[in-house]
């Protein structure tokens, strides 16, 4: 009797699942005959539907989530547009990057799921592991979680489509496929927000009457947060039940760029944009949405066909050009005339033979049609005062301290149509705005040390590099 007594203390113990007659009498009968506890592992697992291979899609561009506060949110004005109350179907792109993780049983371990809440009426949530929920607002039942049979695959692109009828039926399809086909609901929607959000969410709350996750957590371990990364494109969302055939035909045009239009559609985002921090709706219904932190992702092998810059061309052709110009810029050479030689180069003094302040160019505000006395200094040839360079005021701003601070801050040379430089030659001079301009210059032994002392004299940092 002491045995069995025992063993009914034992079963208390068991899973629910296990307490069959089958299973009550074989464990009586081991225990009493002193043998080792041997249970099988009941039926097997039906395997999951058979899916056909992940379709060639990739976007020119996503939105990337890769951090706990990165989320979409758009205000919709009229939320009546997005709300519907009989029949819907909705879809979108989604590509998970994160690893897998273990579930979590510590409070102070938290999870982050990615979370598409439509006006809280209805919702789709990839969950703990990239398992897939849905939600809806509605009779039964009620706003709270339903499980499904649906994990996205790993570092690829998965179609998710879901659908709704009041009238009791509720599909997921992955990829075209319909997977699961029990989402057991009933009733019309209702909703209880004007927002679409997209956003990377805490746990398994969504709003403060939002259902808690029913499933029990078993690891005790602590590890890192269980958080959603990866990448979403072209959510969708109709009026009607859209079939097999319906998502099928969505998918191969959303590969080629494009989708089902018509009366339909609700809003189509296809987060294409690639920029800015606004998405649009390609339907023009809803107002445009705002991005919070979610970055723009574009394949890495996307700028292969594409053109090369032509920045550098444009700029070269506008290297002392008279087009647009609004600057005439010469140079007085009589303030090196007196060198005698080639050291004292290094250090310019003006006519005067007063010193030229070391890190910053000197301008003259004389008449620029006056006589100057121009003479070749050692390490250049003669230049006479005839030569000058067209120049952009906004460029030779924007590329150079000194120049900003010469034509930009209040100077005198700020209101003059022509400038005059000193303590440099005009043929260096060229080449350190050819540089300003083009970014690259031609540097020689012959012309490396005067381009020094004036990219030095002009805080051109990564000239006077080049010319070290």
């Amino acid at each position: 009797v002491s045995p069995c007594a025992s063993s009914l203390h034992l079963l208390l113990a068991l899973p629910r699942s296990l307490l069959s007659l089958e299973y009550i009498c074989l464990y009586l009968l081991r225990n009493m005959l002193g043998g080792a506890l041997v249970l099988s592992e009941g039926p097997p697992v039906p395997p999951p539907r058979a899916l056909p291979p992940p379709p060639p899609f990739l976007p020119p561009f996503a939105l990337n989530f890769t951090e706990v506060q990165d989320s979409i949110e758009i205000k919709a004005k009229q939320a009546d547009m997005l709300q519907q109350s009989d029949k819907l179907s909705f879809s979108i792109w989604i590509h998970p990057t994160n690893e897998p993780m273990p579930s979590i049983s510590s409070p102070n371990d938290k999870k982050y799921y990615l979370s598409i809440n439509v006006i809280n009426s209805y919702a789709l949530y990839c969950c703990e592991n990239r398992w897939l929920r849905v939600a809806f607002r509605n009779e039964q039942p009620g706003w709270k979680w339903i499980p499904t049979n649906t994990q996205l695959p790993l570092d690829q692109w998965t179609h998710i489509a879901v659908t709704y009828d009041s009238s009791g039926t509720g599909g997921l399809y992955q990829n075209g496929v319909l997977v699961n086909d029990q989402l057991k609901v009933m009733g019309k929607l209702e909703a209880n927000g004007k927002n679409l959000a997209i956003r990377i969410m805490e746990r398994a709350v969504e709003d403060a009457d939002h259902a808690q996750q029913t499933t029990t957590h078993t690891t005790t371990t602590p590890t890192k947060p269980n958080r959603f990364t990866g990448m979403i494109a072209h959510l969708k969302i109709w009026r009607k039940v859209l079939t097999a055939q319906d998502i099928q035909q969505e998918m191969r045009l959303n590969m080629a760029g494009t989708g089902i239009d018509g009366d339909d559609v609700v809003g189509w985002w296809r987060f294409d944009e690639g920029a800015g921090p606004t998405v649009y709706d390609s339907t023009g219904n809803v107002p445009e949405g705002r991005i919070a932190g979610a970055r723009w992702w574009m394949p890495p092998d996307s700028m292969a066909n594409v053109p090369p810059s032509s920045i550098a061309f444009d700029f070269r052709q506008m290297f002392n050009k008279r087009l647009a110009s609004d600057i005439i810029i010469r140079v007085d050479e009589s303030s090196i005339a007196s060198s005698s030689s080639s050291s004292s180069s290094i250090s310019p003094s003006s006519s005067s033979s007063s010193p030229v302040p070391h890190g910053a160019p000197q301008a003259s505000t004389q008449d620029p049609s006056s006589s100057v006395t121009l003479s070749s200094s050692s390490a250049s040839s003669s230049s006479s005062s005839s030569e000058f360079l067209y120049g952009h005021r906004i460029v030779l701003a924007a590329r150079c301290e000194a120049f900003r601070a010469m034509l930009m801050k209040g100077m005198s040379e700020s209101t003059q149509k022509e400038i005059v430089i000193k303590g440099v030659t005009f043929s260096t001079l060229s080449l350190l705005i050819e540089y300003l301009y083009c970014d690259t210059v031609e540097i020689t032994p012959q012309n490396a040390v005067e381009l020094f002392i004036a990219a030095d004299m002009f805080q051109v940092l990564r000239l006077r590099s080049m010319c070290e």
